[in-house]
């Protein structure tokens, strides 16, 4: 099993890479013969780390993963910056392309403003084969996501 980690590490972050320890820590438990590369600033950390800015060898990663794996944090939100939810939410439509399976550990989703990549969001996340959330808030913006879902399957 090869899985591709994504997040936002190797910018001097102790929180991100802490996240990227237990996200290995937790693969090695999973699965007997797990090997793992992460996206990352630079190719030259580590021997596992793929330079975010190299878009063709991120994709080619990804397509030959058996997995992606969404690292803990803040991804998917759009306070910060539009172009960084849409980077993230680009990367986890290569990999449903690909057919390879995504999934979230310890999501912050949210906050995410406009209607448009709200939808864009909500369509992505349907996607992913689990997602683990990190907080009460990111569990209430998840909610608020498939709220009008939820409640259309009660009827």
């Amino acid at each position: 099993m090869h899985c591709f980690i994504v997040g936002y590490y190797g910018f001097n972050n102790v929180g991100d890479d802490v996240c990227l320890a237990q996200t290995c820590r937790l693969l090695k438990g999973a699965f007997n013969e797990c090997t793992w590369t992460f996206l990352g600033k630079e190719t030259d950390r580590s021997k596992h780390e793929i330079s975010r800015w190299n878009i063709g060898r991120v994709c080619a990663e990804i397509a030959r993963s058996d997995r992606v794996i969404l690292g803990g944090g803040g991804l998917l939100q759009n306070k910060t910056s539009q172009l960084s939810l849409y980077y993230y939410l680009g990367l986890v439509l290569v990999a449903i392309i690909c057919r390879v399976p995504v999934i979230g550990l310890g999501q912050g989703i949210g906050p995410i403003h406009g209607w448009i990549s709200k939808g864009i969001t909500r369509f992505i996340l349907r996607l992913f084969e689990g997602v683990t959330i990190r907080s009460d808030v990111a569990l209430d913006n998840i909610a608020e996501f498939f709220k009008k879902n939820a409640e259309e399957e009660r009827e």
